[in-house]
């Protein structure tokens, strides 16, 4: 009988790693990133805060390691007000808070991505990186980015509210 129930346990652990776990994810408030490094492992931009969803990426990712240890491993690198992390070739930018602004809008130069856990002000135009405010992610709600193989073709983007869809419970887009 438990000889039965090892071929479904293994198709089930068969299917769980051929989904392509995403290369960068953003908390709802934007006040954290989670990128991949080149072991698989899910490094977030910050020790503390937003516990419950790092607990949620090392999980589903079936990382052991609490926050603070997945913080610690090399990746993510002071950068002005920010941090800053490389991933699959493409450069990564997160900063948090209005003191991070200025060095926002100057990182869009230099990364691929910039994340702010802020509001820019609609009038500052970013520049030529994909770029995520306070005001996206209120609109979209968490994201997961797919990092292209080798830096060619588009970066895929899904965010929370475009897979949950309109329900009642969940609010209007701001």
């Amino acid at each position: 009988m438990r000889a039965a129930f090892l071929l479904p346990m293994g198709v089930a652990l068969w299917i769980w790693g051929q989904i392509p776990r995403p290369d960068i994810l953003i908390a709802p408030s934007a006040r954290l990133v989670g990128v991949m490094d080149a072991a698989g492992l899910r490094v977030p931009s910050h020790a503390r805060g937003e516990g419950f969803v790092v607990d949620l990426w090392l999980e589903n990712d079936g990382d052991p390691a609490t926050q603070p240890e997945a913080a610690a491993r090399p990746l993510w690198q002071a950068e002005g007000a920010g941090q800053a992390a490389t991933v699959k070739g493409y450069r990564v930018w997160h900063g948090r808070g209005e003191v991070a602004l200025v060095d926002a809008l100057s990182a869009c130069g230099a990364a691929d991505v910039v994340i702010l856990a802020a509001r820019l002000n609609p009038s500052d135009s970013p520049g030529p990186c994909l770029f995520f405010d306070a005001r996206d992610m209120d609109r979209e709600g968490a994201v997961a980015l797919h990092l292209p193989q080798g830096g060619i073709g588009p970066i895929t983007i899904e965010t929370s509210r475009a897979s949950q869809g309109a329900r009642l419970w969940s609010g209007r887009s701001r």
